[in-house]
């Protein structure tokens, strides 16, 4: 969180003495607070915001990328980027982390996957979209459509609304 309001404040140009005044003196913070105006100088064009989120969708369009186990490394070789660019963009940039955004990916395919694929059970969906554990498929899923794989299922993807 600190190195975000800093990234920010270094972006915004704000004056060295009230950066100073809003992130303390200490040794450590001076060092970080440092390193961060170095890096947001020096930032590749691709790293901005827009840039690195359309790489990395474009990326996880790609059903294949997204049927075999992946990480940041993953991403970073296939889009021909360092590794630590994309923690760099997960950590500071995105407004939710790795882990987040790739259960979010996750269930959007398993959602495609269970319409195409009436026959296939709901568990070897779920391990095919690189969920270990049944329960968390179950969570993941329904956090993010609403409804279990099944009902997702029944209901063919729509929104079923009861009159009351």
């Amino acid at each position: 969180m600190r190195k975000s309001i800093c990234r920010t404040v270094c972006r915004a140009r704000i004056p060295e003495p009230l950066k100073y005044f809003l992130f303390g003196v200490s040794r450590k913070r001076r060092h970080l607070r440092n390193d961060i105006a170095n890096e947001v100088e020096t930032a590749p064009d691709y790293l901005e915001e827009s840039g690195i989120a359309k790489a990395i969708d474009q990326w996880a369009a790609i059903e294949t990328n997204l049927l075999k186990p992946f990480t940041m490394k993953t991403i970073a070789a296939g889009l021909g980027v360092e590794a630590s660019e994309i923690k760099d963009y997960f950590g500071n940039v995105s407004t939710e982390g790795f882990n987040k955004w790739r259960n979010r990916v996750r269930v959007r395919l398993a959602a495609e996957l269970i319409l195409r694929n009436n026959g296939e059970s709901l568990e070897s969906i779920g391990r095919k979209v690189g969920f270990t554990d049944k329960s968390n498929f179950y969570k993941q899923f329904r956090l993010y459509k609403g409804k279990t794989p099944g009902e997702w299922r029944s209901t063919g993807g729509r929104q079923v609304i009861v009159n009351e």
